[in-house]
């Protein structure tokens, strides 16, 4: 073999090399792993007709529990986005005019009012107080700054939110969903049950424990029309266990 094939060969075989090294892998921390999945979480719901179960299918068993997500629900495979649905392409935003397919929710009325009390009194958990903070109506809901949920295009959200605080020097439990608990809002005419989210500290479907002598804020979130919304002056808040309904004093 002559002198210049040699010298071919080795700089072919260097130049394989070169290109035949593995790239440093990414190692991915708990943290970021769960916000991936928040991240994957959103973008499934947004061409998703029924949220919650858009978040909660993706979302595997062992985030279930860290998000206080309800079990049992599920999502159809085969459910696609409406045929008249446009997203502009650079931004990603919505840009049609409604969801045919939205159905109103109609909260159950067959519970009976049996009374006015607060919500820390209506809950009745030992060793917490429920305080109200605040009520607003909001196009988005930000999940600790790095996402957003989104409601039902034409919707907005109402943000009820509560200081909740554990008087004790224990931890206290809270499983809303074992409870069956439902929270119902009514203003502007309409009324509506709280949605259940991923949003961590969602009341309506929190499962977990509030640390000794913590004050842990926390949400209730509705989907109403930006009309009723308006103004908030009338806003009323039941708390339905089974077929009793206590109205909510603020």
């Amino acid at each position: 073999m002559s002198k210049k094939k040699i010298i071919f060969c080795i700089l072919a075989a260097m130049i394989c090399l070169s290109f035949s090294g593995c790239a440093k892998v990414y190692e991915l921390t708990e943290e970021d792993e769960d916000l991936i999945a928040v991240y994957c979480a959103k973008t499934v719901s947004k061409f998703n007709t029924v949220k919650t179960q858009g978040y909660i299918n993706l979302i595997g068993d062992d985030l279930k529990e860290q998000y206080a997500l309800q079990e049992g629900s599920t999502v159809s495979e085969e459910e696609e986005l409406p045929e008249d649905e446009i997203v502009d392409d650079e931004t990603g935003e919505d840009t049609s005019l409604g969801d045919p397919n939205y159905v109103e929710d109609v909260p159950d009325d067959t519970a009976q009012a049996s009374g006015s009390s607060s919500l820390t009194d209506a809950l009745s958990i030992e060793g917490l107080t429920f305080d109200y903070k605040s009520a607003a109506a909001m196009k988005d809901y930000s999940i600790g700054g790095y996402a957003n949920i989104t409601p039902t295009r034409g919707r907005q959200f109402l943000v009820v939110t509560y200081n909740v605080i554990n008087t004790t020097d224990s931890d206290v439990a809270v499983d809303i969903p074992s409870t069956g608990i439902k929270f119902k809002a009514s203003v502007g005419g309409t009324s509506n049950t709280a949605d259940g989210t991923i949003v961590p500290t969602d009341l309506s479907v929190y499962k977990g424990a509030i640390p000794a002598g913590h004050t842990q804020e926390m949400v209730l979130l509705f989907q109403f029309e930006p009309d009723a919304l308006s103004d908030l002056s009338g806003l009323t808040l039941q708390m339905i266990d089974g077929t009793t309904a206590t109205n909510i004093i603020f």
